[in-house]
């Protein structure tokens, strides 16, 4: 069926009232159209959306089965429908131009349906507009209802959900994270950490100046004996992992390594969760018998000292620079004292060993220092002299 058929076809059902509606071919007539964009490409694209009114009554039978798609019958149609929208539009910028300045509004309304189905092709074609209108990013930034919903579907994994916020992140990180709840922050750096790791995403220099300085001040909020509130703990864990990701990716390594402060800010509050552990039971304090193991209660900052021996791990590799620093800092210490196991960090015993190794590469000074150590490294870490040279840093 061509365009124009469809054309007379929708003409004789977008006055009707739903109940009248002949669904089947509405549904076969959506499904025509789609299939048409998808084999025919460009032209069929055109030859649709110059049509006269074919897109804008296909759009108004669409909104009447939205109101109504809660009822099952009326949810098939509905998808199909926005499918041939997302054909329309792949690879065609005016017609992406025309979908965005007059549909936008019912692409947002449609992507809070209750469908999975439903809002994964809403946000395969808002995330198709993404890619060749700038507004659309922008749009989105500001929108706190619809980045949210966002946010949520890419933590339950629906794939264009996760597209649109890996794309919107790389530049707009600072912005999305202060315009959101703290829950909302919470899974929004858990997404953040998840394209670090999983797809080498990009960010923007902004973007990685943004999340070290955060991962600073929250570190400066959670480093105390004090309890803080759980959600404050898990956000300064979710950043400092996103701290230690970039500390592990080339792309952005030397943006951290060039930071001198920021290096002697990590080990310092290495040494400061280092000394809170050992000198009270608390939150940093280790647990390592393994019969203790079971009766361990997970808690965000359980990872923290583990997290900021990493980053000075991956941070001091073949940097001289940086070595000299954490012997000078006397951090290699309290690195050593980390080389054992501990329930609370599973990883801590790994990452410091790495860290050692990283330390001693090249430098012969490392490694004096290292071969000079008396067995019991928990006696010098306990030195006051030590412990008052790094808390003062």
């Amino acid at each position: 069926m061509d365009a124009e058929q469809c054309l007379n076809f929708f003409k004789s059902q977008h006055s009707l009232e739903i109940n009248l509606m002949d669904l089947e071919l509405i549904t076969t007539n959506f499904r025509d159209l789609r299939n048409l964009c998808a084999t025919k490409g460009f032209k069929a694209q055109s030859d649709i959306a110059s049509c006269p009114g074919l897109v804008e009554i296909c759009l108004n039978i669409m909104r009447t089965l939205y109101f109504n798609s809660d009822v099952e019958k009326y949810q098939k149609p509905f998808n199909i429908g926005i499918q041939f929208i997302g054909n329309l539009l792949v690879g065609h910028s005016i017609n992406k131009a025309n979908i965005w300045i007059k549909y936008f509004n019912d692409l947002r309304n449609w992507t809070f349906n209750e469908n999975l189905k439903t809002r994964n092709y809403c946000e395969m074609i808002i995330y198709n507009l993404m890619l060749d209108i700038e507004d659309v990013e922008e749009h989105i930034c500001k929108d706190t209802e619809l980045l949210e919903r966002f946010i949520l579907d890419a933590t339950n994994e629906l794939e264009f959900a996760c597209f649109i916020m890996e794309k919107i992140i790389a530049n707009n990180l600072q912005i999305i994270y202060e315009n959101i709840t703290n829950d909302e922050c919470l899974r929004l750096l858990q997404i953040v950490n998840k394209c670090l790791t999983e797809n080498h995403s990009y960010l923007s220099i902004n973007a990685v100046s943004f999340i070290k300085e955060t991962t600073q001040q929250y570190l400066e909020k959670v480093i105390k004996i004090d309890a803080v509130p759980f959600i404050e703990a898990n956000i300064a864990a979710e950043f400092l992992k996103m701290t230690s990701n970039l500390s592990y990716n080339p792309q952005y390594k030397s943006l951290l390594q060039s930071d001198s402060p920021f290096i002697t800010f990590i080990l310092a509050k290495l040494s400061a969760v280092h000394k809170m552990g050992l000198e009270s039971v608390n939150v940093f304090a280790p647990v390592t018998q393994l019969e203790k193991m079971e009766s361990t209660d997970n808690h965000p900052l359980h990872l923290i000292k583990g997290l900021l021996i990493r980053i000075i791990g991956n941070l001091c590799y073949k940097s001289k620079i940086i070595q000299d620093t954490v012997r000078e800092m006397n951090g290699i210490y309290v690195i050593l004292d980390c080389c054992k196991y501990d329930s609370r960090s599973p990883f801590i015993m790994q990452w410091s060993i790495l860290a050692v190794a990283n330390l001693c590469f090249n430098n012969p000074k490392n490694q004096e220092v290292i071969m000079s150590m008396p067995i019991d490294y928990s006696k010098l870490i306990r030195n006051k002299t030590i412990g008052n040279h790094l808390e003062k840093i």
